[in-house]
């Protein structure tokens, strides 16, 4: 049987490195970690995670990070995936400004980066590096998938719409397929390109307009109105990973804004095939936090909800009742992606529990409209007091090269 390898998310944390090793060393480990990834938490190219959400980094604590993560035997891959840099790359400042951060990163020993765009992979294969690209670019097609292929990528994140269509796994080189497993998105959201770019501009070092994640509003919005969006979301489970093997070659772990202890569990399940709890433990699915839509609610002038009564909502999906057996009706070819006919995923939506639900429904909704509305806004921060701005180190090279970060303000 062939072999899948993993891609696990990197916090910056050093620790985190060695409990990767540690797992790679187990008696149990059936898939190995060969690479981590992540990249600056503020860049000039920018990429798929705000700069507000990861921990704070300096050109000095990146290169210590990919030195020990070298040291222990991974490779690094170096997110450069923003689908789009406001047109920059078309001027000379701004082409320079990328072309000096491509070329830190190849002074730092750095061989592999993960793109989403034609231009920017075939910029970074100009400086001698393997280029992947992201699930961000939504490859879902054998077309799209060849096309990559040829302008030299060296592995093809899919669009996590194909995770369970098996027949069309079948068709592409095996070599170079990698999936997301463990993140709960909804399922051929029409938001994802739109989120795609507001976070790649929340990422971008120039880039200090204000932000307002109204897409994480609406996908929490409907999958906790609908549950049977939990069950539709293409995730993996641990116990499932063995039927991949055939058609997959290496999977990717999310989710870089988590703490330690919690990569280690996924990686952990992941590695070894095993896990018998709530899947959802392990999963990256954002529901926004209490404490940020306290803050949306002020940003609007609203007072009138007490905060401490506020339940938040209990989801559980029994990885043990659904392993094995959820999938089988993948694997035989039998889903025709069509949800309005087929009723599969809804005939298992009632083995999972959501629980206290209807209280954030509502919240979310009401944000959801004060954003439409115009009644909740941000100001630019270059306008306003920003009590986190820091100023990062001097530049290394061309303009632009070494990811300073730059305050910002986002609820």
């Amino acid at each position: 049987m062939h072999e899948i390898t993993i891609s696990a998310p990197t916090n910056w944390d050093p620790m985190l490195l060695h409990q990767y090793a540690r797992l790679n060393s187990a008696s149990n480990c059936r898939n190995r970690i060969y690479e981590v990834y992540a990249a600056a938490c503020e860049n000039p190219i920018g990429g798929g995670r705000p700069t507000i959400a990861l921990p704070f980094t300096t050109c000095e604590s990146i290169e210590s990070h990919v030195l020990e993560a070298q040291r222990l035997g991974f490779e690094f891959n170096y997110l450069l995936n923003a689908p789009q840099f406001d047109n920059k790359e078309f001027t000379k400042h701004g082409y320079d400004e990328i072309c000096g951060h491509i070329d830190w990163l190849a002074g730092l020993g750095i061989k592999k980066v993960t793109v989403a765009t034609p231009l920017l992979l075939e910029l970074c294969t100009q400086f001698g590096m393997r280029v992947e690209v992201s699930a961000v670019a939504n490859v879902h097609t054998w077309n799209e998938f060849s096309r990559w292929c040829e302008l030299g990528a060296d592995c093809v994140n899919l669009g996590p719409e194909r995770n369970r269509d098996f027949d069309f796994l079948r068709t592409l080189e095996r070599a170079k397929v990698k999936i997301l497993v463990n993140e709960i998105c909804l399922l051929e959201c029409p938001a994802r390109s739109y989120h795609n770019n507001c976070v790649a501009n929340a990422s971008r070092t120039e880039s200090r307009k204000g932000y307002i994640d109204y897409c994480i509003l609406y996908c929490a919005w409907q999958k906790l109105r609908r549950p049977i969006e939990l069950v539709k979301s293409p995730f993996v489970l641990p116990t499932d990973v063995g039927f991949y093997k055939e058609v997959v070659s290496k999977i990717k772990l999310s989710d870089r804004r988590l703490p330690t202890e919690k990569l280690t569990r996924i990686a952990a399940a992941y590695t070894t095939e095993e896990y018998a709890g709530n899947f959802f433990d392990i999963a990256s699915m954002p529901i926004p936090e209490k404490q940020l839509l306290m803050r949306l609610y002020a940003a609007a002038g609203e007072t009138g909800i007490d905060w401490e009564k506020v339940r938040y909502p209990t989801m559980h999906l029994d990885a043990t009742e659904f392993g094995g057996r959820f999938l089988r009706y993948f694997l035989e070819g039998r889903c025709n992606h069509c949800c309005n006919s087929c009723g599969y995923c809804e005939s298992w939506s009632d083995r999972i529990r959501v629980e206290h639900q209807e209280e954030l429904i509502d919240i979310l909704r009401q944000l959801r409209r004060k954003v439409v509305e115009g009644n909740l806004q941000m100001d630019d921060p270059d306008s306003a007091a920003d009590e986190t701005s820091r100023s990062g180190p001097a530049s290394l090279g061309r303009s632009g090269a070494c990811p300073d970060r730059v305050g910002r303000i986002q609820l």
